[in-house]
């Protein structure tokens, strides 16, 4: 599926090329297009935060995005932006729950339960996105899109590790069993697609460069459908700030 946009995509550029070349005698051409730096943070946490986790900590990691930009005008004031964008997002957190589902490996020996004590996570991933969003131009200084994105996963890694508490077996009446510092990895059930809702605001200075914000909220979980390693859903959420040099 990644494949046949890429190819759409590619062929909609070179489209966009010839078309543009065919305008290059009027004033201003309805396409643009361009390159886009831009960094940032976030988190890929559950909405709303669960009510067994209290005395959290977020540690802001690092985003960074690099992206190709491609801008249709209709008309003076509306339009529709899409383009390729490579993403690397990724956050760290703590907190302490309170009867948490989960699983680990206890005494080399996988379990599932319910966990009370602390819980650490690290996350970072890489995506390659389409946006697809429409555009409106107050003036030109400033130009404001909203849309979606779609997004394939190139790399991830999810892990982390509980301690200083313990987890009961089955469910939150079953076996107890002490907990010291048990880690786990959930990286092979980040989902392999993540899409969602993305707004940005640019602005203009002068024909070639504008400074932007830019942010994504995903729709569907961090990891896949069939991942039991947390009782909730996770999103990634995140805003970069970044700069456009225009062609």
């Amino acid at each position: 599926m990644m494949r046949k946009t890429i190819v759409l995509f590619v062929a909609t550029l070179l489209t966009a090329n010839v078309l543009r070349a065919q305008d290059a005698d009027t004033t201003v051409s309805p396409l643009q297009h361009g390159f886009a730096l831009g960094i940032g943070t976030g988190a890929s946490a559950p909405i709303p935060i669960p009510n067994r986790i209290s005395e959290m900590s977020w540690t802001p990691r690092l985003c960074v995005l690099v992206g190709y930009d491609l801008r249709y005008q209709f008309g003076p004031k509306t339009g529709l932006k899409t383009g390729l964008q490579v993403k690397h997002v990724g956050m760290s957190a703590e907190a302490k729950v309170y009867q948490m589902f989960t699983q680990a490996i206890i005494d080399e020996s996988e379990v599932s339960g319910y966990f009370t004590g602390y819980n650490e996570t690290v996350l970072h991933a890489t995506y390659i996105s389409l946006p697809v969003q429409f555009s409106f131009s107050p003036n030109n200084n400033w130009t404001f899109d909203a849309g979606l994105y779609l997004a394939r996963k190139l790399q991830g890694h999810f892990s982390g590790a509980v301690s200083s508490g313990y987890i009961r077996i089955t469910d939150p009446t079953g076996e107890k069993v002490e907990v010291g510092y048990e880690p786990f990895d959930f990286s092979e059930f980040i989902a392999p697609f993540n899409y969602g809702l993305e707004i940005t605001a640019t602005r203009s200075f002068g024909e070639r460069w504008a400074a932007w914000f830019d942010l994504s909220w995903a729709l569907n979980s961090t990891f896949k459908e069939a991942f039991r390693g947390l009782e909730y859903k996770m999103y990634n959420i995140y805003g970069l700030f970044g700069v456009d040099y225009r062609l």
